[in-house]
């Protein structure tokens, strides 16, 4: 039973990893782009405060 989950582990890291490197497309393993969304903001909060001064 143990080594059916080991397999099980490997393969969604294998998945992973192509996924990461974009040789396939899998849209449930794609990791959330955090840095974008936070960078927007803070660019529109500096433009905010540069229009109030």
């Amino acid at each position: 039973m143990g080594k059916y989950f080991l397999y099980g582990i490997i393969i969604l890291v294998v998945l992973f990893g192509l996924n990461f490197f974009n040789v396939v497309r899998i849209p449930f393993l794609d990791v959330p782009d955090f840095l974008s969304g936070k960078e927007q903001t803070v660019t529109k909060t500096k433009e905010s405060v540069k229009d109030i001064e």
